[in-house]
């Protein structure tokens, strides 16, 4: 599921006029078995998304991949899962903050 979201669903959506006033990059460290490490990168145009790591990223994303499948499927707001620990944020908040936008 992480890895069709990250490879078809969110490059569709970063076409989107919106995310291009958005500056900044993500990486994202899903764990569990269907997890995976993937990157957003909203500093240039077009945007990239791809699988592994990215170095210095703005804003880094833990989560489990239940957790994770959740947030995809719309049953549990980003902010939610901040507050209840199951979405932890390393780096710039103000990036976190927009997550809920990117990622539903």
């Amino acid at each position: 599921m992480s890895r069709d979201f990250f490879e078809r669903i969110l490059p569709r959506r970063l076409a989107d006029a919106a995310f291009q006033r958005v500056c900044g990059s993500y990486q994202f460290h899903i764990s569990g078995e269907a997890g995976g490490r993937w990157y957003v990168d909203l500093r240039s145009s077009p945007a990239r998304v791809g699988a592994g790591e990215m170095v210095c990223p703005d804003c880094t994303v833990l989560i489990q991949d239940e957790d994770w499948h959740r947030i995809e499927a719309g049953d549990l707001r980003v902010a939610l899962a901040m507050v209840q620990g199951k979405l932890q944020v390393e780096g710039d908040l103000g990036l976190a903050l927009k997550l809920q936008d990117l990622l539903c």
